[in-house]
């Protein structure tokens, strides 16, 4: 829908953020107009057929950040950064990745996966929650 906007040449359709702000208030007044035009039962419709149906929550549900959260939080608590250690084994058309994570010289999570990312992702949500646990039991 949006190569059928007209918009100002000082807009930068190039820029994806820009692009994608102008799609979220386009989608925006699209269900708000239908939600005026016929109320609830056709804007609810319209969102579980156009949205809901083509959304895989799966990939949204697996790309919560643990690394990033993890680096908060020891920011947050005023923590040393952890360290993160990857290896990976196997033929180079199937590796595995271990991902250790170490905070003062302790292994607080190991993590394995098909991808460096996702060991590191595994091993984060390990960490996150034992250093949570840690948290809680000094407070």
């Amino acid at each position: 829908l949006v190569s059928f906007l007209k918009v100002s040449e000082s807009v930068d359709m190039n820029n994806t953020s820009t692009v994608t702000n102008i799609s979220s208030s386009l989608l925006e007044s699209i269900i708000g107009a239908i939600y005026i035009d016929g109320g609830l039962k056709p804007a609810s419709r319209f969102v579980f057929e156009h949205i809901i149906k083509r959304t895989d929550i799966l990939e949204i549900v697996n790309s919560f950040n643990y690394k990033g959260r993890l680096l908060e939080f020891c920011q947050r608590h005023g923590m040393k950064k952890p360290k993160f250690a990857t290896s990976s084994h196997g033929p180079d058309h199937n590796k595995t990745f271990l991902c250790t994570i170490t905070l003062n010289k302790k292994p607080i999570g190991t993590g394995e996966g098909k991808s460096k990312r996702n060991a590191e992702e595994g091993a984060s949500k390990e960490a996150l929650e034992k250093l949570q646990i840690l948290v809680k039991e000094e407070n």
